[in-house]
């Protein structure tokens, strides 16, 4: 039996490819609703559908939007118009209406019927179109454009202009006012017999017979209507609301329950990221539904469930709006095509079922082995049982849901033009023509996928094409080749498939018979002819089709120039960073010791190309297939016998040579400027650029399994394992043979350690005493020796190095750790200049200075030098004198230190001693004090511990001399300081009496004290001062009596003289009680006086006080005097009151009469000395004497001389 006779329709019928919005042909129609196929979810989508229309019937509604998302071919536009069919009234198709079509298709579900029928109990109307070709060309970057849209199908559907919707506004008018016909009439005779609807379209050219119709049916004037049709245009505007309020207008001129229904194909795919039309859109549906009640509906179609657009840069919040105003969602699922197009085109004869289900019975297995594909494959269904295998045949069911993919890929990507874009070409006719194409087959063959190109070849962009158009005029290329390219072409986009030798045969199968291996090899050599003719490009696995921009520019890739050893170097760091990723390799010596291991640096090599060279005695080096120095495992082994050296040798397998040739060729040309910059090239370079990641994927996968292949040399040997990595074992190998002592170390230390070591005070912890790196401890002591008896001078820093390197390889720290136990041991020590490191002085800073490399190279170490015997002995006996103890300690350090911390606590009791003659300079024995004191801190601070042994014997005699010395201090300042302290007090008085001294008791007492006081060391003569200052103070009392006596006397003749020249009250007011408490100052001074000096003191005070009380009361008589003057001989005095005269001399004395004077004795007598020789210098000097008085005289009414 021939393929066309299995079926039950003529597979040559004529079938729409695709249903075209607007197309309005009778048997179309017919055969549409005749053979439109009812599955599952179509039936689903239907009761959805007419249970939300018809609950608007019933009852007002907002929810009147439905949205029908589908991907390409998958019938929506299709299922879009059905309803528009079945919701019409009017509509009759050879005497049937659309729902009698569906009466035997749903006779299972009567409430599906009633619904549909009950949707045709109201009067409606249907407005069905395609939106974007009722848009204008520039209508998208408009954002009212949906709206206008709705407005022209709106008036076409009412018989308006739907070119210009001003003409249709005044149309409207008319009509409502009934002036439409004569208008339509009025214009055909103006016209010249052309109706008007032919001539709106060209209103201007017609404008006169319209404006003359106009004026003719309506009661404007000639002027008023060519005014109107001028600004017409310009003054017409439509809006969201407007056009719903229209809408909202003509419904209500309509029937009771009047429905309208507008229908737009391909909505998603026009308002898709523009957030404007978006939301014209949704204003549209919003409008229509508060205005109308549930009584206008809107239908849609995308390819886009509406969850999935693109907001066009719309807020969460507004697109969440549109959402909201489509309530009712149906989706078309693939699932839904497949059902199509196997029930519309597939459906079987009985003598096709007969013959073709003992076919499947026969090659179930055969089926099923063949038609597979590799792993990395999305899911591709095969034959499932008997029943699919007919159902589908001559075609295999993953073939349908790929080929949607191939279309959406192609459509996607621009490779076609308009025709497939728009969906002109669908799934139904590609099974149809690759059926038609094999009708005379014979039930042997099954339909490749290559087939399906020639349904879709009349459509791809001729740029596409060429390629394909030129391969086939290719003498070096077979039909076979041309098949091959053809599929590579149609899976190109189709990321669900790799294109791969084994996918590619199964895709060509085309028998069910078919030797797959030997069509495995044709196929291998076809893409290897289709490769060099630069018509496909190998990336990896997996063969790609090329146009004729990607041929140029992969040719050109071709002839980038890049060298081996940039080839090499990639390789080199795929295998060391991406896959080995060996910044450094650790190593562990010991199996049960996992805490204990060492990172290692290695030099990486590949050929003779470095890819990471570093201070390392290893290296681990790739020889590549490239290579042609290392030929053969013989020289790979020759090779590894380099000191420190693995070699690794990988096998020729794969492609990954090629590949990174090809990687490095596109990065190169990548990287270079001044590419074509159109968008054509501008893609291809965005291709090229993820072939390029592909690639490098791919490449690091082939160079992990051929490092898994590859062979291994050490020491001229070649690794052999049981399991693991071979590199991993070499490089221990290699390690272990290399740093052959490494071992030494069984427990590794950090920074952390190295303060663990010691306690608090600095001392080595007595629970590290025993040591785990023993064996390293005694090669680092056996080093420093070895040094010292050369005398060779070594910094730590030097050491340190030494033993990181071959054959010791040990950590920094873990080596520290060592010389600190050395250092414990008394066997090294560590200098700075002259100074020791001593760990207990700051044990911080010394782990610092001895783990920083800059400051490591400042220490020195040497080998510890024994203390003298009799160093130690003048030690021992300095403790036995000074403190009756006997040294315990062994090492040196522990018995300086423990001779120290006993010195330190001597020194502190000094210190405190000598804090006591702070202000005390006359206490005795400081020099002593300051001589020991000096002496035990250089002993304190001496960290050298033979350097302090050997100060102790030079200076213990003299530090036992000043010890014992300053016992007597100490009893000094523990008994005596009191006494001590009260003579110098009595001295001090003594030093300032001596010479007014008049009894031997006084004399002889204070001089007597003032000697003791001034001993050096005057402790055995403390004893006779209370007595002495007992015996002072009582005869300086009775002196201190005697002296004060006629001074006190003068004092009260002094002030009783001052009080008597007081005459009046003003100067008895001011002065006198001045004069009382002064004199009382004195007597107090005088009473309180210590010393003979205090009273000679008083007496100077008591002359300076007299004089200053004269001179205040002769000022104040003198200012009295002026006063009184004043107002008795100025102008002012006429006016001057009897109270203030009162006020100046109370007693009514005459004070313009002379006053007396006060004068006191001392300035009588001249200042200057001066010396009588005889009468007549006798009488001058009287004579001068006399002058002065008489001055004092002159003026006064006396002089009172005090």
């Amino acid at each position: 039996m021939e393929i066309k006779q299995l079926f039950k329709k003529p597979i040559e019928r004529e079938i729409e490819g695709v249903i075209k919005i607007g197309q309005g042909n009778t048997d179309h129609t017919f055969q549409e609703l005749d053979e439109y196929v009812i599955t599952d979810e179509i039936e689903q989508h239907l009761a959805t559908f007419f249970a939300a229309y018809d609950h608007s019937l019933a009852q007002p509604t907002d929810q009147i939007g439905v949205w029908i998302s589908g991907f390409f071919g998958s019938g929506k536009s299709h299922f879009l118009k059905i309803l528009s069919y079945l919701l019409r009234q009017d509509l009759q198709v050879e005497s049937k209406q659309p729902l009698d079509f569906f009466t035997d298709k749903l006779t299972h579900n009567s409430k599906l019927l009633a619904q549909m029928q009950k949707a045709l109990t109201v009067p409606n109307d249907v407005a069905l179109f395609n939106i974007e070709s009722k848009s204008e060309a520039d209508s998208m970057q408009q954002k009212s454009a949906v709206v206008k849209v709705f407005n022209k199908v709106f008036n076409e559907m009412r018989g308006f202009s739907g070119a210009n919707a001003w003409i249709a506004e005044m149309e409207e008018t008319l009509a409502n006012k009934g002036q439409y016909t004569t208008f339509k009439q009025a214009f055909a005779a103006q016209a010249d017999g052309l109706s008007w609807e032919e001539g709106r379209d060209e209103i201007f050219y017609n404008e006169d017979a319209a404006i003359a119709a106009l004026a003719e049916a309506t009661d404007m004037s000639e002027e008023s209507a060519r005014h109107f049709m001028e600004a017409g245009e310009s003054s017409y505007s439509i809006s969201d609301e407007s056009f719903a309020k229209r809408v909202q207008k003509y419904v209500a001129q309509q029937p009771a329950n009047y429905h309208l229904v507008f229908m737009a194909d391909e909505m998603g795919q026009y308002i898709s990221e523009n957030g404007q039309l978006m939301l014209d859109l949704q204003m549209v549906v919003e409008d229509l539904a508060q205005y109308c009640h549930g009584q206008v509906w809107v239908v849609v179609t995308s390819q886009q469930d509406i969850d999935s657009l693109k907001k066009g840069g719309m807020s969460s919040n507004d697109f969440s709006k549109i959402q909201g105003r489509f309530n009712t969602r149906l989706p078309l699922s693939s699932a839904n095509a497949d059902e199509v197009i196997k029930k519309r085109l597939l459906t079987k004869t009985t003598a096709a079922v007969t013959e073709l289900e003992p076919i499947y019975t026969a090659n179930e297995a055969i089926l099923k082995n063949k038609i597979t594909f590799t792993n990395d494959t999305a899911q591709m269904q095969s034959f499932t049982d008997q029943t699919e295998f007919v159902a589908t045949y001559p075609f295999i069911p993953y073939q349908f849901n790929l080929l949607q993919k191939v279309f959406t890929g192609i459509r996607e990507h621009g490779s076609a033009g308009k025709h497939l874009a728009n969906g002109e070409r669908n799934l139904l006719s590609a099974v149809q023509s690759a059926a038609i194409s094999y009708e005379q087959a014979k039930t042997d063959i099954l339909v490749p996928f290559d087939v399906f190109y020639k349904n879709i070849e009349d459509v791809l962009e001729h740029s596409v094409r060429l390629p394909i158009i030129q391969a086939e005029n290719n003498a070096k290329l077979t039909q076979f080749d041309i098949k091959v390219l053809k599929l590579l072409f149609l899976i190109r986009y189709v990321k669900e498939i790799p294109a791969n030798i084994d996918n590619l045969t199964t895709l060509l199968i085309d028998h069910i018979d078919e030797e797959t291996l030997t069509l495995k090899e044709t196929i291998q050599k076809s893409v290897t002819r289709l490769e060099k003719e630069f018509l496909i490009q190998r990336r990896g696995s997996e063969y790609v089709f090329l146009t004729n921009d990607e041929q140029d520019i992969n040719r050109e890739i071709q002839n980038v120039i890049v060298s081996n050893n940039d080839v090499v170097k990639y390789l080199g760091e795929t295998i060391f960073t991406d896959i080995l990723q060996l910044k450094q390799y650790r190593y562990q010596p010991f199996a049960k010791q996992p805490g204990l291991n060492y990172n290692f640096e290695l030099n990486q090599w590949i050929d003779s190309v470095p890819i990471k060279t570093v201070r390392s005695a290893l290296t681990l080096q790739i020889i590549s297939p490239n290579n042609l120095e290392v030929a053969g495992d013989e020289m790979a082994a020759a090779q590894s016998l380099e000191a420190g050296k693995v070699i690794v040798m990988l096998p020729e397998q794969g492609t990954y040579m090629d590949d990174i040739m090809n990687f490095k060729r596109i990065d190169q040309y990548l990287r270079e400027p001044n590419h074509n910059q159109t968008d054509i090239y501008a893609d291809i370079l965005n291709h090229k650029s993820r072939e390029r990641t592909a690639l490098s994927v791919d490449i690091k996968t082939q160079v992990e399994a051929a490092l898994a292949d590859a062979k291994v040399f050490i020491n001229g040997a070649a690794v052999k394992a049981s399991g693991g990595s071979l590199i991993n074992l070499a490089l221990k190998q290699l390690i272990e043979v290399t740093y052959n002592k490494i071992t030494y170390v069984t427990h590794n230390y950090d920074r952390e350690d190295l303060a663990a070591l010691f306690s608090t005070q600095g001392d080595l912890l007595s629970a590290q005493a025993t040591d785990p790196n023993h064996l390293a401890t005694e090669a680092i002591f056996n080093d420093i020796e070895q040094r010292a008896a050369r005398h060779i001078r070594v910094s730590l820093r030097e050491l340190v190095e030494s033993f990181t390197k071959i054959p010791f390889g040990w950590q920094e720290t873990t080596i520290l750790a060592s010389l600190i136990r050395l250092l414990n041991d008394e066997k090294i020590q560590l200098r700075v200049q002259t100074e020791r490191l001593i760990p207990e002085d700051n044990l911080t800073h010394f782990i610092s200075l001895i783990t920083r490399p800059r400051e490591q190279e400042k220490i020195v170490v040497e080998r510890r030098v024994l203390i003298q015997e009799r160093y130690v002995k003048a030690a021992n006996e300095l403790m036995k004198e000074m403190y009756n103890k006997t040294l315990t300690q062994v090492k040196d350090d522990e018995r300086m230190t423990e001779l120290q911390d006993q010195l330190r606590h001597t020194a502190t009791e000094l210190d405190n001693l000598q804090r006591q003659y702070a202000g005390h300079n006359q206490y005795p024995g400081e020099q002593n004090i300051i001589a020991e004191l000096q002496i035990l801190k250089r002993l304190i601070d001496q960290r050298d511990a033979n350097q302090f042994f050997e100060r102790v014997f030079k200076q213990q005699d003299e530090l036992l001399e000043l010890n014992d010395d300053n016992e007597l201090v100490k009893q000094f300042f523990a008994n005596q300081v009191e006494i001590f302290n009260a003579a110098l007090i009595v001295n001090t008085k003594y030093q300032r009496d001596r010479e007014y001294l008049t009894t031997m008791a006084t004399k002889q007492s204070g001089q007597r004290i003032a000697e003791i006081l001034g001993f050096a060391e005057p402790y055995g003569l403390i004893k006779e001062l209370p007595e002495l200052i007992k015996t002072y103070k009582e005869a300086i009392f009775a002196e201190i009596e005697t002296a004060a006596a006629p001074i006190k006397q003068e004092l009260t003749n002094d002030q009783a003289n001052m009080a008597a020249t007081l005459t009046n009250d003003e100067l008895q007011r001011k002065i006198q009680p001045q004069i009382e408490q002064q004199y009382r100052d004195l007597n107090r001074q005088l009473d309180n006086a210590g010393t003979i000096a205090d009273v000679r003191g008083v007496m100077a005070d008591k002359d300076i006080t007299k004089g200053r009380f004269i001179d205040l009361i002769n000022k104040t008589q003198q200012e009295i005097v002026a006063r009184v003057d004043a107002i008795d001989y100025t102008p002012s005095s006429a006016t001057t009151k009897p109270s203030q005269i009162a006020e100046i001399d109370p007693k009514k004395a005459d004070n313009s009469a002379p006053q007396p004077k006060i004068l006191a004795r001392n300035k009588i007598l001249p200042e200057q000395q001066v010396v009588i020789h005889n009468e007549a210098e006798l009488d001058a000097y009287l004579a001068q004497v006399r002058q002065h008085l008489q001055q004092e005289l002159n003026g006064t009414s006396g002089l009172t001389i005090m």
